[in-house]
Parts: structure tokens; C-alpha cells; sequence
């Protein structure tokens, strides 16, 4: 049987011109380039998100002085104070239910105690405030140091791509 022949018997023998395989090169790559310009723009939201959140740890801790919880509890650990708080009262908060479209209030008996998402597909941890603001500090140099830095290199390396396959292009 010929190579070019299919099981029916049909030529099926596919020829592509030099810009058809320029265009596909040049489509592949900018599609590989949009993902990761996608991951880098998602780590750095993920920044963002972290650093915010760290900042509302900050003034929350000095807000309910965590460090300090025991006199005002007779607590042995933040982790096991009453809702008393340094004011007295529990905190309310505006809940984010989904994508910042819907809200609700929500009463927080014990402030010294959060809930951080730690990745690894939605993960939550129960943390202190004060071991909260270690992790997200320490989260937030790795991103910073590590992950944001390959995700720029890997997008660069795409964009770096494509302008080499402009200019073969160019110059045939």
C-alpha cells in the first residue's frame, strides 16, 4: 500500500505552506505566553491578596493587643482567650460570599483566632493572629523570592520566543 494512501484508498497527504507552519509556530507560542502571563499575573494577585490580608492582621492584632490577651482573658494562650478583647466586645466583620459581588455581617466571639487559606487546592489552616502573620510574612517571601521570579523568567522566555519567530519570518 502507498504511504500516502489512507485505509480507503483517499489521499489524504496534507502539504503546508511555509506561512501556514509560521502561523501555527507563531499561534502556539502566543497561547503559551498568554498562560503564563496568566500564572505570573495570578501569583502576583496572590501578593497582593497576602499583603492586604497582612496588613488587616497587623491592625487587628494591635486593635485587640494579642500579645497581651492573657491579662485580659485569664487565658493561658491567645489561642484559648475568651471574646473578651482588649474593648470588650467581638468583632464584626463584612464577609466576602463569593467574588466580591455578595457580603454578609459576621460576629467574630474570638478575634485571636483565623483561618488562613494556605494554597494546596483550598486548604485552610487555624492560626493565631500571630502565627497568622508569621506564615503570611513567610508566604509572602517565598512568592516573592521564588515563585514570581521563575513565572517573569518563563514569560519572558515565550515572549523571547516569539519575537525570534517574527524575525525568521522577516528575513525569509
Amino acid at each position: 500500500m502507498d504511504n500516502d494512501k489512507c485505509i480507503d484508498g483517499h489521499s489524504d497527504k496534507i502539504n503546508y505552506s511555509a506561512e501556514d507552519q509560521y502561523n501555527f509556530t507563531i499561534q502556539l507560542l502566543l497561547n503559551q505566553l498568554a498562560v503564563a502571563e496568566s500564572k505570573r499575573k495570578g501569583v502576583e494577585a496572590e501578593i497582593d491578596e497576602y499583603n492586604e490580608l497582612l496588613q488587616e492582621l497587623m491592625l487587628l492584632k494591635d486593635r485587640y493587643d494579642v500579645d497581651n490577651v492573657q491579662s485580659y482573658s485569664g487565658a493561658s494562650t491567645p489561642s484559648r482567650a475568651s471574646s473578651e478583647t482588649k474593648r470588650g466586645r467581638p468583632l464584626e466583620v463584612l464577609v466576602d460570599l463569593g467574588h466580591e459581588i455578595s457580603y454578609c455581617k459576621a460576629k467574630i466571639d474570638n478575634p485571636h483566632i483565623i483561618y488562613v487559606h494556605v494554597g494546596l487546592g483550598g486548604f485552610h489552616v487555624e492560626f493565631t493572629l500571630t502565627e497568622a502573620i508569621k506564615f503570611i510574612s513567610r508566604r509572602l517571601d517565598f512568592l516573592k523570592s521564588d515563585v514570581l521570579p521563575k513565572r517573569i523568567q518563563i514569560a519572558r522566555q515565550f515572549s523571547i520566543d516569539v519575537d525570534h519567530e517574527i524575525s525568521l519570518m522577516i528575513s525569509e
